[in-house]
């Protein structure tokens, strides 16, 4: 039974979210070993941020998408309910917005008379 959880020879190895890594198109047919372990060696370096960055621009497409549902009128979103149908990624992300918009903390305004509001309170106290 040892060995029985250990990747074969050359296989990919886990990465840190539990998928198997992958190597770009073609390079398994075409490197040896040493540089698949350099090829996944790259990808852990990466995949992490690159992960980050993918995560922030769905977010931002959610938030956008739900800015482009509150410019139609009640009338043109149940227009746009079918046409889009259950794919309708505006009224979806709309949604979205305004469910962690109910969930996150509102960030501090500048109080009227403040410079650049709570940055400049900390800068302020910093003196």
């Amino acid at each position: 039974e040892e060995g029985k959880n250990e990747p074969a020879e050359g296989a990919a190895p886990q990465a840190a979210s539990g998928v198997r890594r992958r190597l770009p198109a073609h390079f398994g047919r075409i490197v040896d070993d040493a540089q698949r372990r350099k090829v996944y060696a790259i990808q852990a370096k990466y995949d992490p941020r690159i992960d980050e960055l993918e995560a922030e621009i769905k977010t931002l497409m959610e938030k956008r998408n739900a800015e482009y549902w509150r410019v139609l009128t009640p009338a043109q979103q149940k227009q746009y309910d079918n046409l889009a149908g259950k794919e309708n990624a505006l009224k979806t992300a709309a949604a979205r917005v305004e469910a962690k918009s109910k969930t996150e903390p509102a960030p501090e305004k500048p109080v009227k008379g403040e410079k650049n509001g709570p940055k400049a309170k900390a800068d302020e106290s910093n003196n």
